[in-house]
């Protein structure tokens, strides 16, 4: 969509024309409901020919707005109307949704958006957007996540696996992942697959949300031990508490400052989408601003001081290796300048 086409269409000789100051005085309000109910219904069509660039956004944003204004005082002169009403929301419904493809692999600066507008109809359509956006993250069927490929010097061939413990059935079920794990003689995972860790794993598949609930962790699991793949693991539950439990008192021993505080509060109840959204789109550079910027502070210490410790053992165990390999630990492990994989290299 570029700016001709919307300032071409019916939308902008309405919707971006202040109505003139008698406005009140001159209509006959039965005929222009009539026609704002035609507007709406033919803009909808017209929206199924939208083009994508960088300015649709910005561009369905300020149709959204303008249409909500004048829908909600056009109700007020005509009382209600169901024609009007219908046509209202199917298009404001098709902007939404056109509007949330945009923000695909984008939620964190989506949710950045909603938290700085102060127009009350700008606030209820990006409401409409966000819901839409995590629908989509959902129900998406492609991903990329992170998968690195390690050869040493005795030509063996084996993989470092970014999981994630908030996964669609699908992001669970990547096939490239599960392929790497297929093609080693060993899994190697956080907690392994003993009995505490699989009462941790199971508990975690289904916690929190409807659809995203699904830890890669355990898909990989599972898959090897369905193919006799043997499985160990770096730590145990026990030892990872305790981690935590220690570096609490140092992490907040320095206090965030408001804007830090804000920021963290905002994305908390979209967190686990955020990650899954950069996840799916396979970005080392989006994770890392979600881990760093928006997570609980308490994180990335306990993640960098987990991966330095990893790095040293998975390195000389991928050294000496003398058959494939399949490392899976969490994606925070895996990115960033203290990552596991560029520890390997």
């Amino acid at each position: 969509m570029n700016s001709s086409s919307i300032n071409n269409t019916i939308l902008d000789s309405y919707f971006f024309n202040p109505l003139p100051p008698s406005y009140s005085k001159e209509i006959n309000l039965e005929s222009d409901s009539k026609k704002l109910t035609h507007i709406f219904l033919d803009s909808s069509a017209q929206l199924d020919k939208m083009l994508d660039t960088p300015e649709s956004t910005k561009t369905l944003l300020a149709i959204a707005i303008s249409t909500s204004e004048k829908y909600h005082n056009m109700k007020i002169r005509t009382g209600e109307n169901s024609y009007l009403r219908e046509a209202f929301y199917q298009f404001t419904g098709k902007l939404a949704s056109k509007t949330a493809e945009h923000f695909k692999g984008k939620l964190v600066k989506l949710i950045d958006q909603f938290a700085s507008t102060k127009s009350p109809h700008e606030i209820v359509f990006l409401e409409k957007v966000i819901k839409i956006a995590i629908e989509n993250i959902e129900n998406r069927t492609d991903n990329e996540g992170f998968l690195f490929e390690i050869t040493n010097s005795l030509g063996v061939t084996s993989y470092l696996i970014g999981s994630i413990h908030k996964a669609t059935q699908i992001m669970a079920q990547n096939q490239q992942m599960l392929a790497a794990v297929q093609s080693s003689n060993e899994l190697i995972t956080e907690i392994g697959f003993g009995p505490e860790a699989k009462i941790e794993l199971y508990t975690e598949n289904f916690l929190d949300f409807p659809k995203l609930k699904y830890a890669t962790d355990l898909a990989l699991s599972l898959h090897a031990e369905t193919n006799n793949i043997k499985i160990t693991g770096l730590s145990t539950i026990s030892a990872q508490m305790s981690a935590i439990s220690t570096l609490i008192g140092s992490t907040f021993s320095q206090p965030l400052t408001l804007e830090e505080q804000q920021k963290i509060k905002t994305h908390e109840p979209y967190l686990y989408h955020e990650i899954a959204d950069a996840w799916q789109e396979g970005s080392e550079k989006k994770i890392l601003l979600i881990l760093k910027k928006l997570n609980h502070p308490l994180i990335m210490p306990y993640t960098d001081d987990l991966t330095e410790k990893w790095s040293v053992k998975l390195l000389q165990k991928l050294l000496d290796t003398p058959y494939p390999l399949s490392i899976a630990v969490g994606t925070g492990h895996c990115v960033g300048g203290e990552r596991v994989a560029k520890n390997i290299e």
